[in-house]
């Protein structure tokens, strides 16, 4: 559900492409708008998102183990290595999550319940494997864990 406010900046309409978005970039002056409730706060001006050949934008949809999805939000961030994208996506049951790129490769992440109790995050360094709920997974810069399994399509 798309809802549409004013940029207290400018006065452009400004679209949150989901009731779970909360962050907003006015696309004619670039604020970053935090919403809350009916209310918005301007955070400041967004830098410009780099040229890159990606194929996935904002409106993009795909599948992801079944279930549909539209990409309603993106963050770039630019290293010495080339560029990081990841994209926010909305799912048709209301889930979100971040779909990433980089080197031609693409991770799905997103929050699940498990009932185990999880390693401590102090523990965890690169390659660390890991079982959670009977799945593999691997940890990969410290902050992600990483499963060895082939998880989407678009």
């Amino acid at each position: 559900m798309v809802k549409t406010a004013q940029c207290p900046s400018c006065g452009a309409p400004v679209e949150f492409r989901s009731t779970a978005s909360i962050y907003a970039v006015c696309e004619y002056c670039r604020s970053t708008l935090l919403r809350d409730g009916e209310a918005l706060k301007n955070l400041g001006r967004m830098a410009d998102l780099m040229d890159d050949p990606s194929l996935i934008q904002i409106g993009t949809a795909g599948t992801f183990r079944g279930h549909r999805f539209n990409v309603i939000g993106r963050i770039q961030l630019r290293y010495d290595g080339g560029l990081w994208n990841e994209w926010h996506v909305l799912f048709d049951d209301a889930r979100t999550g971040w779909l990433s790129e980089a080197a031609g490769e693409y991770v799905v992440s997103l929050q699940v319940a498990v009932k185990e109790t999880l390693p401590a995050f102090a523990t965890l360094t690169p390659e660390t494997a890991v079982a959670i709920s009977g799945h593999p997974f691997t940890a990969s810069h410290y902050t992600h864990l990483i499963t060895h399994e082939p998880l989407w399509q678009i």
